[in-house]
């Protein structure tokens, strides 16, 4: 990503490893509240507000940061198509992410809301997995991949 700032790449990868990050720290409390499983631990209700809030601002970050690959990254990989499978997954499942994302926020109390967060949660497993194998593939071009380091 040579046509972008020096700092975009880390503040890309920083953005998304915290919107995983709390991700995971939320689904046990989803658990809980929504599909009133028993976890062994959840958040508190202040730690939840706090994490769904920093959740939300840091999808948001990460989603103005995502359009701004548009212009160039995503060009470049649709000319050249390399990357071109994964980075249309990305591209799928960030959508249905970003959507189930907003339902989660309007629709709380909705009949829809397990489906929602049900497919919230698996899309965002199946979209980490992908974002590996994408990141993978640049970096195996490189000659420094994920494999090659274990």
């Amino acid at each position: 990503m040579k046509a972008y700032p020096s700092w975009f790449y880390y503040m890309l990868l920083t953005s998304l490893v915290i919107l995983i990050l709390s991700g995971i720290l939320l689904i046990p409390t989803a658990l809980d509240m929504q599909w009133e499983w028993n976890v062994i631990w959840r958040l508190s209700g202040e730690q939840y507000l706090i994490a769904v809030a920093m959740h939300t601002a840091v999808s948001y970050l990460t989603l103005t940061a995502l359009g701004a690959l548009i212009p160039i990254h995503m060009k470049a990989g649709f000319i050249t198509k390399k990357n071109h499978f994964s980075g249309l997954c990305l591209i799928f499942f960030f959508v249905i992410l970003a959507t189930t994302g907003i339902g989660l926020l309007y629709l709380a109390h909705g009949q829809f809301i397990l489906l929602i967060d049900a497919l919230h949660i698996v899309m965002g497993i199946i979209l980490i997995i992908i974002f590996l194998v994408h990141y993978n593939f640049r970096n195996r071009r490189q000659g420094n991949s994920i494999a090659h380091k274990i």
